[in-house]
């Protein structure tokens, strides 16, 4: 009730004072269901997915006092009345909150916002549109220094035909996604994911990172526990399109079957899971990203799996000494941060240049060839 600021269990009575009289009606209030009311309410639609519908609400209680939920679906939020003691009646209250919302976009009182909340890039109506994205125009000068320590960096490499490779892959990496939505168009395409297996301490983890620097998201590496079932793949892999990197991986065929199996639809298709939510209504987990994995061990022999994959090997000879690693690591510390330069001028060229990715008769690593 808008005066009392709560929302109330109501019923209209209807009486007459005789039989001659006309009837009347009258609102006899009951139970209070919620002690705050929506005096705002924000609807979010997704590009990529028309059946999730996301609100943001902001409340106001008796007390005057307002809180605003974030963007999420109509069973979460109803949780956030009840963590401020504000919801009296828990099973009638998120009935009552959907009247109200069927009621509010009816009298056109709710906002509506088409925008995809995930960082990334992404191809909507035709075009690849970035979102949640920080533009960078890259100076003549950042550009220079980029190119001198990409130079610098395979001529230090002990295998530079890898590393060329993985800095091609790793241009293309965050629009992974993209590649995949392609596929709808009628030809298949998608971006395999990487396998780095050898022997410890030969630049696995190294190259992996490197390719996370491109775009500033070294930040992006992961242990394997956190992603070592289905469920958790699903939610590593669905916050962003930037790539991830999956560090000591052991991917077990009979101990992990199911993840396998998981991982194969994640690569090529644009879900990586479904789970049912609290009313049963089945919910889509996005495969946004593509990942990179390092391993001591070997990629399962699965055909289909390795087919999913680059698969490169690093042997024992390939290990440095202490003086290389200790030199190495200064030269990494004084040039790496300029990595981030390429992938700005990535995301502005690809941006300017759709065709580099809409046109399905080039393969990414042309693409990858042409950026640098």
């Amino acid at each position: 009730m808008q005066s009392k600021k709560q929302i109330i269990k109501c019923k209209i009575v209807r009486y007459s004072h005789d039989d001659a009289a006309e009837m009347q009606q009258s609102l006899r209030f009951g139970e209070v269901i919620l002690n705050a009311i929506p005096e705002e309410i924000i609807r979010y639609e997704s590009p990529l997915n028309k059946d999730q519908i996301k609100y943001k609400i902001r409340f106001t209680t008796p007390f005057g006092e307002s809180f605003t939920t974030q963007p999420k679906s109509l069973d979460k939020i109803v949780s956030d009345p009840k963590i401020r003691s504000l919801t009296y009646k828990p099973r009638t209250a998120e009935e009552s909150l959907n009247a109200i919302l069927n009621g509010a976009q009816r009298a056109q009182r709710v906002s509506v916002v088409r925008q995809i909340e995930t960082p990334g890039f992404y191809y909507i109506d035709g075009k690849i549109v970035a979102s949640n994205i920080t533009m960078h125009q890259s100076s003549s000068g950042e550009i220079k220094r980029c190119a001198e320590f990409l130079n610098e960096l395979v001529a230090r490499s002990k295998h530079p035909e890898i590393l060329v490779t993985l800095i091609k892959w790793g241009i293309l990496g965050p629009f992974s996604f993209v590649f995949k939505q392609l596929s709808e168009e009628g030809s298949e395409r998608w971006l395999p994911w990487l396998y780095l297996n050898g022997h410890t301490k030969t630049s696995k983890t190294t190259d992996g990172t490197l390719v996370l620097s491109i775009y500033t998201k070294q930040k992006n590496k992961l242990s394997l526990a956190i992603a070592d079932n289905v469920a958790r793949l699903g939610a590593a892999i669905s916050h962003e399109t930037f790539p991830k990197l999956i560090d000591e991986a052991r991917l077990d065929p009979k101990m992990q079957s199911g993840l396998i199996e998981a991982i194969k639809h994640a690569v090529q298709g644009q879900t990586a899971r479904t789970k049912l939510s609290i009313t049963s209504e089945p919910i889509d987990i996005p495969a946004l990203c593509a990942c990179i994995f390092t391993s001591n061990y070997q990629l399962p022999s699965d055909p289909a799996l390795r087919r999913r994959f680059l698969n490169y090997y690093y042997p024992k000879d390939d290990k440095p000494t202490e003086d290389e690693i200790r030199e190495f690591q200064s030269f990494l510390k004084s040039g790496r941060d300029s990595l981030g330069t390429l992938g700005d001028f990535a995301i502005n060229h690809i941006l300017s240049n759709q065709e580099l990715i809409t046109n399905d008769r080039i393969v990414w690593q042309t693409i990858g060839q042409a950026i640098l």
